[in-house]
């Protein structure tokens, strides 16, 4: 019970972490939409400070931009049209992604607890369960 309270306090905390940001630092008007779609390793645009008149379009999320033949590493911004944007690596899955995982995991699982279930089936038919009890009840009783 304690468990699942913890882990719905980590929940409602990013969820208004994430708000927060949303509503008060412009840079962060793509934190929502990566916190469910997002995939770690994926870059996300952190801000622009245009130059001049110059003005620069949505940036793209996903590959970061290259530069002179390099990839943009944290926190650097590449010049465009006189306005720098900056991008940073995402470092965590988003929603989605961690959902498809566990049920990738669970199904890798199941099979593994079929397995084990029907050795320990065939076993008890065999009489190895009451073998492995008569060899391991000492260690379990006073």
């Amino acid at each position: 019970m304690a468990l699942s309270k913890i882990w719905a306090a980590f929940i409602i905390i990013s969820i208004l972490v994430a708000g927060v940001r949303y509503a008060f630092v412009p840079a962060d008007k793509e934190i929502l939409g990566m916190m469910v779609t997002g995939k770690a390793g994926d870059t996300v645009k952190v801000g622009r400070a245009e130059v001049g008149r110059a003005e620069v379009g949505r940036a793209e999320v996903g590959r970061a931009p290259k530069t002179e033949g390099r990839q943009l590493s944290d926190g650097e911004g590449s010049m465009a049209a006189g306005a720098k944007t900056g991008y940073v690596v995402q470092k965590a899955d988003g929603l989605i992604e961690t959902c498809k995982n566990a049920v990738v995991l669970a199904l890798g699982l199941i099979g593994i607890m079929a397995l084990f279930m029907g050795l320990v089936s065939i076993a008890e038919e065999a009489g190895g369960v009451r073998l492995l009890a008569r060899w391991t009840g000492p260690f379990f009783s006073k």
